[in-house]
């Protein structure tokens, strides 16, 4: 089975908050149920098998309406699912699903190579956990759906090794740093996503950034 975890994005949201809810939502709304003991569906072990170590994802772009449509069948679907906003940006992550599911939740959402308004922000000192970069030169659903891949690829060596600094994360909100940059820090340890076969976006544990 094909399987692949929608992503929607508000249309009203700045590029780099859009990313960064993205990129948390997707993987917390599997982590932060698991992580507290509640019934977690097998279809993301399945999604996660399957994926050889590059995960399916497939991020739209949606209005507000779209947006709290898509939770409220999610909800009525007993389907897992998490919505993160940032001000006007936010990003609601579903579980994984068959492509004929995907075709039906997300009918009025084609895929687009959207790019949302950028703001420079000031910068803010790294976190303990993790540090997600993704290049300047991707828009925003493009950069929000490496994010996700960055973030999966840091996450699934600690959950089969050493699951308690993640479900740490989880507990406290699951805060990244996230960075729009020209040129990305590929330093050893650091979790590469290649597109076409580039680095496109690097996950770097916040362990490694203190050495």
């Amino acid at each position: 089975m094909d399987l692949v975890q929608p992503i929607l994005v508000a249309r009203t949201g700045e590029h780099a908050a859009t990313v960064s809810c993205a990129a948390r939502a997707s993987l917390l709304a599997y982590v932060q149920p698991l992580m507290a003991g509640a019934p977690v569906a097998s279809i993301w072990e399945t999604w996660l098998t399957d994926s050889d170590g590059a995960i399916a994802t497939t991020v739209r772009e949606a209005g507000p309406d779209d947006l709290d449509a898509a939770a409220r069948w999610a909800e009525q679907q007993l389907l897992g699912h998490l919505l993160i906003a940032d001000g006007s940006s936010a990003a609601l992550a579903l579980a994984p699903m068959s492509s004929s599911e995907l075709r039906a939740v997300v009918v009025q959402m084609p895929e687009s190579d959207t790019d949302l308004p950028r703001h420079e922000v000031a910068a803010k000192p790294a976190p303990t956990t993790v540090r997600v970069e993704v290049l300047a030169s991707l828009t925003t659903t493009s950069a929000a759906g490496h994010a996700v891949r960055a973030m999966w690829a840091w996450a699934v060596p600690q959950l089969i090794d050493a699951p308690e600094p993640l479900a740490e994360w989880a507990r406290t909100g699951g805060a990244i740093d996230l960075a729009v940059v020209d040129e990305l820090d590929t330093r050893d340890g650091a979790f590469v996503v290649n597109d076409q076969g580039a680095p496109a976006a690097v996950a770097i544990p916040g362990r490694i950034l203190r050495e």
